[in-house]
């Protein structure tokens, strides 16, 4: 079942339930405000509810990942680096099996796999696995870059601390254009003070 799937791939990952709790709302949050802001996003209450839904299986794919990868405490070498990277694409692969064995759970397991492959896609066509630059990378997908990037930053791992809520604004501002949506950023920055008050309450 997808509740089972959605515990595998917190029990694989060095991040916890809450990483996945605030990504979840963090990702709603923004599909409201780009709903309400962009002229040309359209998401209905029950499509950015699907997504929030989904948003739990972004990194499913680190379950095809080694241990001594996955969990290792010290920055990536590069060769272990284009390792980690395939958990985009084996997510894709994983939420596509499931979806030919789940009819009914056919659109939800779509937009699961369609933020699986595309959430470490770059604005300037830089990221992985597939390249894709702008509006081709799906909205799902640029969306959840911004927050996981966001939550990541302001979380402590083995080889960094946290960065406060303003620092990790201004680290991605400097990305912007190069990373994300610009205009997708523009409305996260518009929220970031809701932001801020969920990752204090959930950290």
């Amino acid at each position: 079942s997808l509740s089972v799937m959605i515990s595998l791939a917190e029990f694989r990952d060095e991040c916890t339930g809450q990483h996945i709790i605030r990504t979840q709302h963090y990702l709603m949050m923004l599909a409201r405000k780009a709903t309400e802001n962009i002229a040309d996003v359209h998401l209905s209450e029950a499509e950015i509810l699907m997504m929030g839904q989904c948003s739990p299986l972004h990194d499913i794919g680190k379950i095809c990942i080694p241990d001594p990868i996955l969990l290792k405490p010290e920055k990536l070498t590069v060769d272990e680096m284009e390792v980690m990277k395939t958990h985009a694409q084996h997510g894709f692969d994983i939420l596509e099996s499931a979806a030919e064995n789940m009819g009914e759970h056919g659109e939800f397991l779509r937009i699961a796999q369609e933020i699986a492959i595309s959430h470490h896609e770059r604005w300037d066509g830089t990221g992985y696995p597939n390249q894709l630059s702008g509006t081709d990378i799906p909205i799902s997908g640029r969306m959840m870059a911004i927050v996981d990037v966001y939550d990541a930053l302001r979380s402590e791992r083995p080889y960094k601390s946290a960065f406060s809520h303003q620092d990790a604004l201004d680290i991605m501002s400097k990305l912007t254009h190069t990373h994300f949506d610009p205009e997708l950023f523009e409305c996260f920055l518009e929220i970031s003070d809701e932001i801020f008050t969920f990752s204090e309450e959930n950290s």
